[in-house]
C-alpha cells in the first residue's frame, strides 16, 4: 500500500487489467484491503466486471463497453 492508501491490486482495476487483478488475487491480494480498496474503486468507477472478478464469482465477467 502506498502513501495515499492505494494497493497494487486497487490500481490494477481502476486500469482494468484482468491479468494481474487476476494474479494478485491467486497471490492473495485482499480486495477489501486500505482505504481505497479494490471493491471500493471497482464500486465507485461502476466496473461490475473487476468486481464480479474481485468477489470470486464463478461466472466470467463480462467486458464492459
Amino acid at each position: 500500500m502506498n502513501d495515499r492508501g492505494q494497493t497494487a491490486l486497487a490500481a490494477a482495476v481502476f486500469r482494468r487489467a484482468e491479468p494481474i487483478v487476476r494474479a494478485l488475487l491467486e497471490a492473495g491480494a485482499d480486495p477489501t484491503a486500505g482505504p481505497k480498496s479494490a471493491m471500493e474503486v471497482a464500486e465507485f468507477f461502476e466496473l461490475d466486471d473487476m468486481a464480479t472478478l474481485l468477489r470470486g464469482d464463478s461466472a466470467s465477467p463480462e467486458p464492459q463497453a
